[in-house]
């Protein structure tokens, strides 16, 4: 469902080629070879979703909002399937740094995406 997927680029110029696309079914970080080349499958992914959208308005009936597009910034906890932090980014618990070892394991959060420790996983969903 394209209304609902955006594009979310890192913050950090260490991963200055990879980029996220998060959507409500599936969401996923992919790494470009180059900086160029993640731009234009930015641009060619927003260009596809744009249209879609521009497509999708032209079927509204006059007088009648179109479906809301969901904001990463307002969407709640388990609305949108996150973007799972790489166990190589990850050598410590997100919430009480703790450092994993081969005891003390990762946890991939299925809510938020970020990694933890056994104590603080819940071992459930939300």
């Amino acid at each position: 469902k394209l209304n609902t997927l955006s594009i979310k680029l890192p913050a950090s110029e260490e991963y200055e080629t990879r980029f996220s696309i998060i959507s409500k079914e599936r969401s996923v970080e992919l790494r470009a070879r180059d900086k160029a080349e993640k731009m234009d499958w930015v641009d060619a992914i927003s260009t596809a979703v744009e249209n879609f959208r521009a497509r999708k308005a032209s079927f509204q009936n006059p007088g009648v909002e179109s479906e809301g597009i969901l904001q990463i910034s307002n969407a709640q906890l388990g609305e949108l399937a996150p973007v799972w932090v790489p166990d190589e980014r990850a050598t410590m618990c997100q919430i009480c740094s703790d450092d994993f070892t081969a005891i003390n394991r990762r946890h991939h959060c299925r809510a938020c995406g970020r990694v933890v420790c056994y104590a603080h996983s819940g071992n459930k969903a939300p």
